[in-house]
């Protein structure tokens, strides 16, 4: 899947910023900032129907 994509850092980073929170939704990323220790704690929860992924069993199937 993140091979299809391209190079998706350079795409975000010319991005508008509207289409790049509609991307960063989509994926379900979380940002957390903890000050004291200049971290950003970042989680994704992939959705594969907002992706766009799916996956068909032909088993049992005639054609």
């Amino acid at each position: 899947m993140i091979t299809s994509l391209g190079n998706i850092r350079d795409a975000l980073a010319d991005a508008d910023p509207q289409d790049k929170a509609d991307v960063y939704q989509n994926l379900g990323l979380r940002l957390t900032y903890e000050p004291g220790k200049q971290l950003v704690r970042a989680e994704a929860q992939l959705d594969p129907h907002k992706l766009g992924i799916w996956s068909v069993s032909e088993r049992g199937l005639d054609h």
